[in-house]
């Protein structure tokens, strides 16, 4: 079905149950896509993998829901300003998204979606490594379910601002923050 509509610039495909390899054949004047679905087991970095192999590298706003995976495609994607990541985890992965670092964006979302009880899979390195080239980022949202943890820190946020210049919205939510949090 994607390889017939090319003109199209915005594509919603969100809940279905697997985006597959369709995504490889976007047209050209693909800006936006919501795609993914929370419950399958479709790894983002799969996700990603076909998205740069054709005309999504493209992207200028792309959100993407399912399992946290590798992010190195993003270095793909040098057009993306606006990008968010619905994500689950079920372990303590490596610095995933460290790799948001790559991109110079406007606007950041991340949902840790069923991590009740869990800690942030945002710790303080990365959360400064993500947005090493955004300064011009406008909007920041880091959120969780119910009873998340967040690890941040006061000089998480001392470098939010330094980093960060431009921002206008920010949204951090958990349960708990690292010691000294917004003291």
């Amino acid at each position: 079905m994607v390889t017939h509509c090319t003109a199209l610039s915005f594509l919603d495909i969100s809940d279905n149950e697997a985006v597959g390899r369709a995504v490889r054949h976007l047209g050209p004047r693909i800006e936006c896509l919501i795609a993914g679905d929370l419950s399958n087991e479709e790894p983002l970095d799969v996700i990603l993998g076909h998205l740069a192999a054709g005309n999504g590298r493209h992207l200028k706003y792309l959100s993407l829901f399912g399992a946290l995976g590798s992010l190195r495609s993003l270095a793909e994607f040098s057009q993306l300003s606006k990008l968010e990541l619905h994500f689950y985890t079920d372990e303590e992965l490596p610095n995933y998204l460290a790799d948001i670092g790559v991109l110079n964006l406007s606007s950041l979302v991340l949902e840790q979606i069923r991590c009740y009880e869990c800690p942030s899979a945002v710790n303080a390195a990365q959360f400064e490594a993500m947005l090493a080239r955004s300064g011009g980022l406008r909007r920041l949202q880091i959120t969780g379910d119910f009873d998340w943890n967040l690890r941040l820190t006061d000089e998480s946020l001392r470098r939010l601002t330094v980093l960060c210049p431009r921002l206008q919205e920010l949204t951090l939510n958990g349960k708990e923050f690292e010691k000294g949090f917004c003291d």
